[in-house]
């Protein structure tokens, strides 16, 4: 009967292990990506530039955007690269207008500063910071929810990967009453 135990025992922890596995192999599947935009690289494709006033603008003229989304974000950050990525993959990058916030180039030291105001008025702070016209989003995940709901973008992708961990957990469901069969 002890014998019988530890067989039960090895064959749960071997099938767990193999729907860890599936689940796994789906979850890091499904955050591969190569495009990071960086400071070295040509972001024109990447970053909408706008005329900028010489004045500093008011919080109000800040928040009101237009109708336009600005993106505040960091290059060292990976939850701005997570939204960045998104951004690019579902081709968005004429309707967000990207402001980089860390460095020591005049332009990314304004849009720190105009981030810092904006941030100060909503009392929140954090990278990455959506904006449209006084709404906010602080963070990857609900800036990404946020961008999916407004230009309809659903992905199957979530879909792909649970089929890889019901695929692990019937595999080793059978493997484990294969087991016992035999066991018992």
């Amino acid at each position: 009967m002890k014998k019988n135990i530890i067989h039960v025992f090895t064959v749960l922890f071997f099938s767990g292990i193999i729907c860890l596995s599936f689940g796994v192999l789906a979850y890091a599947e499904s955050n591969d990506s190569d495009t990071v935009p960086s400071r070295e690289d040509d972001r024109d494709d990447v970053i909408s530039t706008e005329d900028e006033d010489v004045s500093e603008p008011t919080v109000e003229e800040l928040l009101n955007t237009d109708g336009k989304y600005y993106l505040y974000f960091s290059d060292t950050c990976p939850h701005c690269k997570a939204v960045n990525d998104f951004i690019v993959e579902n081709d968005l990058t004429d309707q967000i207008v990207l402001k980089e916030t860390v460095s020591s180039d005049e332009e990314l030291v304004n849009n720190s500063n105009d981030l810092s105001k904006i941030q100060d008025y909503f009392g929140k702070t954090g990278v990455p910071f959506l904006l449209k016209d006084g709404q906010y989003w602080i963070g990857d995940s609900p800036i990404i929810t946020a961008l999916r709901e407004e230009f309809d973008i659903f992905t199957t992708q979530r879909k792909d990967n649970t089929i890889y961990v019901i695929l692990g957990s019937v595999i080793g469901i059978v493997v484990m009453v294969y087991i016992l069969t035999k066991v018992i």
